[in-house]
């Protein structure tokens, strides 16, 4: 560990750092299994929350404010992004359509960045911790969930409508679910061919993982995942930084091109409900926007969020308000039969799975939220990794190259499937998604160091 890094956090007792090195364990060991506890008309993640809300007070005291400014992880230009992401989210507060509702939407998008971004730097530094010991607790825990949800699955013949509910009351649907076994994918491939019974039991981990994602039955997920790998051979294939950011920009460009029709028509729509019996007609359905009523549904929010942006484009509506400002932006002619034209069902509960909710993508609902600045710096965030990771990939020694080969793919599945579903409100995958953005500066910063002997 540099002397540097040290200086950014206060001393504190032996046996306080034991401690909290405890409560990180145990908060990685919980995330999983943490279910939502509703609170009047509040909801609560229990036992993850309260443990997070814990550790985000101690680093009020454990950071040394002084030495963190002038400090080279506080400068570094994905910290800075991730700050400039926050800081706009903070400063939408008061121009929110419902303060309140963003107020705490805001404290717990700020809480997440601040233990698991800044935590995770204190987690290897401090606790001398290997990195890679943040991805086995959490995975401890998730591959448990995923045999829980396979034998209910079997129950059902693994058909696959029961998929979506299959995961509770873990997680809320299957498409939060499949993400989080994306991502997490690449860290077990790359250590397959460890020698000893590791191996072993990765190739084990690896098999539940690409299970887990087959029977969600989530075509993002598998988009996603094979973006990851056409993301990963541009690495292998080319030599330039350059032409691989290039490459990834333009598949963007692509993909955005070819939505923006769909969202800015005016045109009404009608469909017959499409029936999807076995994977291969799930795969099919990505491109039916005439039939596939979860098509249209994801359509029909993007285009109340385009209409959104047109009427608040520098503001927004303020954060975490989507769920609750896009109803009256919907159209008759463009709704489904799982739209929904109140916050909650007639008995008062949630919506089922699917029809509550958000935009279904992260950069429609930073742009209806935070307007066109939120959006920007969201995509800034995005831009920025990527540069500094295929950087840092090419600069580092062959030996190394697996393991940022696996944070670029995870953080790649993520990006991509965030184009249309959005879930990194949730702590299930931003204590992932955080995480790994820290690893990457940590990386960067104590390439050719000592951290070479803690990333195995």
């Amino acid at each position: 560990m540099s002397v540097s890094c040290k200086m950014v956090f206060r001393q504190v007792d032996e046996k306080v750092e034991k401690i909290l090195g405890l409560i990180f364990s145990a908060l990685l060991l919980v995330i999983p299994f943490s279910f939502a506890l509703n609170i009047g008309s509040n909801q609560l993640n229990i036992p993850a929350e309260p443990l997070i809300a814990v550790l985000a007070l101690f680093f009020l005291y454990a950071i040394d404010f002084h030495s963190l400014r002038t400090s080279k992880f506080l400068r570094h230009p994905i910290t800075l992004a991730g700050l400039a992401y926050q800081g706009w989210m903070t400063c939408m507060i008061p121009f929110s359509s419902d303060m309140l509702v963003s107020s705490k939407y805001v404290l717990v998008n700020a809480a997440h960045f601040w233990v698991f971004y800044f935590g995770f730097y204190y987690f290897v530094n401090i606790l001398d911790k290997n990195v890679f010991t943040w991805v086995r607790y959490y995975s401890i825990s998730f591959v448990m969930v995923i045999i829980y949800s396979l034998v209910r699955h079997g129950y059902f013949h693994f058909r696959m409508d029961a998929a979506p509910i299959l995961s509770h009351p873990f997680y809320n649907d299957h498409t939060l679910f499949s993400a989080v076994a994306t991502f997490l994918l690449p860290f077990f491939l790359i250590k397959i061919k460890r020698k000893g019974n590791w191996s072993y039991i990765n190739l084990f981990i690896v098999g539940l993982l690409f299970e887990a994602i087959f029977f969600s039955y989530c075509r993002a997920a598998w988009l996603s995942g094979i973006v990851a790998i056409i993301f990963a051979l541009l690495l292998k294939t080319f030599k330039s930084k350059y032409v691989v950011l290039s490459a990834s920009l333009l598949a963007f460009a692509i993909v955005f091109a070819m939505f923006f029709p769909l969202i800015s028509s005016q045109t009404q729509q009608k469909f017959v409900e499409s029936k999807k019996n076995s994977w291969i007609d799930q795969l099919r359905s990505i491109t039916d926007f005439k039939s596939n009523v979860s098509n249209l549904e994801r359509i029909n929010r993007y285009r109340c969020a385009y209409r959104m942006w047109k009427d608040r484009p520098l503001t927004g509506f303020g954060p975490g308000t989507f769920q609750v400002a896009f109803l009256p932006y919907q159209r008759p002619e463009e709704m489904t039969r799982i739209s929904v034209t109140t916050t909650r069902a007639i008995d008062g509960s949630p919506h089922p799975t699917g029809r509550g909710g958000g935009a279904h993508s992260e950069y429609f609902q930073a742009l209806a939220e935070l307007g066109t600045p939120g959006l920007l710096a969201w995509l800034g965030l995005i831009g920025i990794s990527l540069y500094f990771g295929i950087s840092l990939y090419y600069r580092s020694a062959s030996k190394g190259q697996p393991v940022i080969l696996a944070l670029l793919a995870a953080l790649v599945t993520c990006f991509s499937h965030g184009l249309i579903n959005n879930f990194l409100h949730s702590e299930k995958i931003s204590v992932l998604f955080w995480a790994s953005l820290s690893l990457m500066v940590f990386l960067d910063l104590e390439s050719g160091h000592k951290s070479k002997n803690r990333i195995s």
